[in-house]
C-alpha cells in the first residue's frame, strides 16, 4: 500500500503572486497583435485621405489648363499629385515619407502613381458602355461580333465612353488616380486580398472654356 501524496502547503495553494505574470504572458500578444492592426490600418486609411487631397488639388491645376517649369499639364498634374503621397522626392524636398511602393507594381513614366484621365462630351456618358445588340442566346455581355454603335469612332467597343487624355477648352474630363501601398500585417493581407492595396481616387471636372 502506498502513500498518498503529501497536500501542498495551504500558503502555497494561497500564493497569487505569479498570477499576474501568467495573464501578462497571455493577453500581451493579443494585445499587440491588435496595436499593429491599428497602426498599419491607420497608414492605409491616411495613404487615400492624401490620395483624395492630391487628386483635388490637381484637378483645380487641370481646370485652368495651364502649365509652369516647363511641364506639360498632365506632368504638373502628376506632381501636385505627388507632392501629397510622396513629399520626400520632389526637388528641394526636407523630408517626408512615399505612402507608395514602388516594388512589383507597374510604373508609369517612372512612378507607381498611375494617372488615367478619360474625356467625356455629355457627363450621361460617364460610365456608360455603347450600346450593342445582344444577340441569341443573349447573356448582358458584349460578345466579339455583335452589332454596337461606334459613338467615339475607334472601330472597336468599348465598355467606357470616355477617350483617353485631358481634353480641350470645355469638355469635361475625368481623373482616376491609382496608388499601390504596401500590406505588411498577415492578417492585414488576408483581409484585404493581397501584400498591396491599391487606392483609388476619382474626380470629374470641366475644362475653362476659351
Amino acid at each position: 500500500m502506498t502513500a498518498a501524496a503529501p497536500a501542498p502547503p495551504r500558503r502555497l495553494l494561497a500564493d497569487r503572486s505569479a498570477v499576474s505574470s501568467i495573464e501578462f504572458a497571455i493577453t500581451a500578444p493579443l494585445v499587440l497583435i491588435v496595436i499593429l492592426l491599428l497602426i498599419e490600418t491607420g497608414f492605409l486609411l491616411t495613404g487615400g485621405i492624401l490620395l483624395e487631397a492630391g487628386v483635388r488639388a490637381a484637378a483645380r491645376v487641370g481646370i485652368t489648363g495651364s502649365t509652369s517649369g516647363g511641364l506639360t499639364r498632365e506632368a504638373l498634374i502628376r506632381q501636385t499629385i505627388t507632392r501629397y503621397v510622396c513629399p520626400s522626392i520632389l526637388p528641394g524636398a526636407t523630408g517626408g515619407v512615399c505612402l507608395w511602393t514602388t516594388s512589383g507594381v507597374p510604373l508609369q513614366d517612372g512612378s507607381p502613381l498611375i494617372l488615367t484621365p478619360k474625356v467625356y462630351g455629355d457627363p450621361r456618358n460617364i460610365g456608360v458602355s455603347e450600346p450593342y445588340v445582344d444577340n441569341a442566346p443573349a447573356n448582358g455581355r458584349y460578345d466579339p461580333g455583335e452589332i454596337f454603335t461606334d459613338l467615339n469612332g475607334n472601330r472597336q467597343w468599348d465598355a467606357d465612353l470616355g477617350v483617353a487624355g485631358l481634353g480641350g477648352p470645355g469638355d469635361l474630363v475625368v481623373y482616376t488616380a491609382d496608388m499601390p501601398q504596401r500590406v505588411i500585417n498577415p492578417l492585414l493581407q488576408a483581409a484585404l486580398g493581397g501584400a498591396i492595396y491599391h487606392h483609388t481616387a476619382t474626380l470629374v471636372i470641366r475644362n475653362e472654356p476659351s
